[in-house]
This record gives structure tokens, sequence and C-alpha cells, in this order.
């Protein structure tokens, strides 16, 4: 069942904002606590309720003619296009991308296929399909190297992601994968870029730096494992670079409102794309809050600039001052 909150500015509007969180997929944790963070911080300007569900369905008593969608829903039914799909079927507006958007950049060969056609750095890929596995030999002589990363080809929040130094690497994954599409890139020495990316035009650039191993589940979402620099020390060329690439890559892949685009930057400063998160991270440990940090967005005018475009796709043209004024 929904566990609803509802808060109210001073103002009356024809619509209330409803932030959706929870779920059922491995990142519904994360997604509880950015609908909190978010719906506490649009409630500063409209009416706003957030739902926090467990049932891949629409909540019931939801009304199009009323409610404007804000879907906090971390991976499978929120990032994939199934929720979008519900949300448009019904007729309401909401926040973010929509259905074709979504649906590929969860997936990350359909996403890198979109992508060939433009100038972002791709780095090569394997897909295979646990439990039917290649052999380390192959995987290595089609990577061109021997070390490479695995992740699942449609999990976000760096869910399954294991990096492979050998051969017993290799036998121990074998081991232990679920089943399911992989993917296998080369294990490219550099550093972790992110740049938020909010209605066509990129943020700032956020470098991560994990204290110890690698920037996995735990260090994303646990405070204090990694440190984050912003803007990240780097020079204004590559820095341009990076801000480009990220508007190519949310603009071909369809993205609207708002997304998250990671990178590695080798060692040659060359920004190599891994993905585009179309529903990332607002909590305190989140990336793209410290994006917008960095070009000068605190976090409640944040969330405004991302439901802005929905509720004018609802129909409502007197917003209250702008929130970067």
């Amino acid at each position: 069942m929904p566990e609803p909150t509802t808060t109210c500015t001073d103002r009356t509007y024809p619509f209330r904002l409803v932030v959706l969180s929870g779920g059922s997929s491995e990142e519904r944790e994360i997604s509880r606590r950015s609908g909190a963070a978010v719906a506490r911080a649009l409630s500063a300007y409209f009416p706003t309720e957030s739902l926090v569900f467990e049932r891949d369905e629409l909540p019931l008593g939801l009304k199009p003619e009323q409610d404007i969608i804000c879907p906090m829903i971390h991976g499978s039914f929120g990032e994939d296009g199934v929720l979008q799909a519900l949300l448009e079927r019904e007729g309401f507006a909401y926040a973010g991308s929509g259905i074709v958007a979504s649906e590929r950049c969860m997936h990350k060969l359909q996403t890198k296929e979109k992508l060939r056609g433009c100038s972002v750095c791709l780095p090569n890929c394997v897909s295979f399909q646990s439990p039917e596995l290649p052999s380390y030999g192959e995987l290595s002589d089609k990577l061109g190297q021997t070390s490479f990363v695995l992740k699942p080809e449609n999990k976000g929040s760096s869910l399954g992601v294991r990096r492979i130094f050998s051969e017993e690497d290799w036998r121990q994954f074998r081991r232990e994968a679920t089943e399911g599409l992989w993917l296998a890139e080369p294990l490219i020495s550099g550093r972790e870029i992110t740049v938020g990316w909010l209605r066509d035009r990129a943020l700032s650039c956020v470098e991560i730096r994990p204290r110890e191993g690698f920037y996995d589940y735990a260090h994303k979402y646990t405070a204090g494992l990694s440190d984050t620099l912003c803007p990240a020390p780097l020079e204004n060329a590559v820095v341009q670079r990076l801000l480009a690439d990220t508007e190519k890559a949310c603009t071909y892949c369809g993205c609207r409102d708002f997304a998250r685009v990671d990178f590695i930057l080798s060692e040659q400063d060359i920004p190599y794309f891994l993905e585009i998160n179309t529903i990332p991270g607002m909590t305190e440990t989140s990336l793209l809050p410290r994006s917008a940090h960095g070009a000068g967005l605190d976090f409640g005018p944040l969330c405004y600039e991302m439901v802005y475009p929905a509720i004018r796709r609802f129909g409502f043209r007197e917003l209250p001052p702008h929130a970067m004024a």
C-alpha cells in the first residue's frame, strides 16, 4: 500500500505534484531516499504528495486532471519505460524522459548503438548471455586486453559491476554469475567523471574518488566512502569536451528534463562514455545535486527545475518567480 505524506504551500494551485518512490527493484531503498528528499524540496514550492509503494503498478487514486507525476523509481519499472508507458496511457503529465529514451538508456547496448552516430567516444564492448559464457581467453582477445569490467546490461547504481584482472577472477565470476545479458568493457585506467544535465544543458563536472577499491554500489550511496570534487580539477578544454559530450549523448538518446552522464577520463584525457541515468539518485550523497550545486543551483531550485517542464506540459503557465532568479 502507498505511504502518503502531503505538504502544501500557502498558494492555491490547480494541481499537486506526486513523487513516486519505492518499487520492487534492487534499488528501491535508494528510491525511497531520493523520493523523500525531492518531496521535501518541492513542498516549499507546490502542493506535494510523496507516495511510497512496493508493487510495480500505478498507485490507486491518482488523477491525470489533478496530479503531475515526478518519478523517483530507480532501476526496473521506473527507468526502463514501463512506468512512463503506464503514465502516458492514463494521460498523466510527468517529469523526466519519455518511453523510448527511458528504455534505450536503461539498456546499455541500445544506448551505445544510438551513440555510434555522434562523436562521443565509446569503449570497446562485448556482450554475452549468462549462463552461456565465453572463455577468459576469448573475451581478452576480443577486448584487446586481459583486464576488463563486467556489468549487467540493464541495471543501474553500479549493481553487479565487477572488475576482472585474471583468469581466476573470471572463474569466480562464472561460479556466481546470475542469468541475463552482460557486457564486458576494457578496464580503462583513468578518472571517474559525471556530469548532470538539466533542461538541455550540461551542468558541471564532478570527479569521484573512492577512498579504496572502485565506485561500486556501496561507495555510491554510503557517506564517507568516496570523495567528490566539484568542479573537477580539469583543464578547461577537457571540461568543455565533457560538457559537449553530455549534451550530445542526451540529445541523441532523446532524453528530456534531467539526466546524468557518466564517463571515464583516460590518462590521455579522452572522455569515454559509460552510461546515461535518466532518473539519477537524489540522496544526500548523489551526484546530480552535486553537479547542479557546482553550476550554482542548490537542491530546492534543482528539484523545481526538474519538474518545471512537466508543469508546463500539464498546461499550467502561471508559475511563481523562476527558481534561479
